[in-house]
């Protein structure tokens, strides 16, 4: 049983996502995988076995497999990037002025790559957003750029400032689409400009 009610997929859409989070995000794990794709986590187990012997899903399997193999590339300013993304989300940009949750569609892909977990009561529909932990994100940014002391964890320290151009884009409602897909299932790497400087002097005269 898939939650349809999570923007109502159509077939191809969802054998799209689960494609997706089986290659990248859950990395061979199919019951994650169907979980992400929007199924119900009680029959995620044999609707992943079911469309891992589907023709179609295991041709965008491959087909992913394919990609990340000629494309993935992993270095210091692409974890930077990512990192920033989850560092710097804000619950604000997720939901309205009521708290209720925005809709995918909504949000862009960096926005979407902060996202750790919607859950859905099927009973009501309603849905909740977990994002990803800023604490940590932002702890872990810390230390690439050195700004917390290895004995005090910064406590004392003067921090540098960051500043990273993550502007808060317009909500625009858009109709589910392939372009709508892959801001579900896929976070796009785009450049995030990190400047790092000494503290300002603040110092009376």
């Amino acid at each position: 049983m898939a939650t349809g009610k999570l923007l109502d997929l159509s077939a191809a859409q969802r054998y799209t996502c689960f494609a997706r989070a089986y290659v990248f995000t859950h990395q061979g794990n199919g019951t994650k995988a169907a979980i992400a794709a929007g199924y119900s986590p009680k029959s995620a187990h044999s609707q992943a076995s079911t469309l891992l012997k589907n023709p179609k899903v295991r041709a965008r399997i491959e087909e992913m497999q394919a990609r990340a193999a000629a494309k993935i590339e992993l270095n210091p300013n692409s974890v930077v990037q990512e990192l920033a993304k989850l560092g710097f989300s804000n619950m604000g940009d997720f939901v309205d002025d009521e708290g209720k949750f925005i809709g995918m569609a909504g949000l862009t892909r960096d926005q979407t790559a902060a996202i750790q977990e919607i859950e859905i009561d099927e009973k009501n529909g309603k849905r909740k957003v977990k994002l990803a932990n800023k604490r940590e994100s932002l702890e872990l940014l810390a230390k690439h750029f050195k700004l917390l002391g290895a004995d005090d964890h910064g406590v004392g320290n003067q921090i540098q400032v960051i500043v990273v151009n993550s502007p808060r884009p317009a909500r625009t409602e858009e109709m589910i689409g392939p372009g709508a897909v892959e801001a579900i299932c896929e976070a796009i790497d785009t450049p995030v400009d990190v400047q790092t400087g000494p503290p300002p002097d603040i110092s009376e005269e």
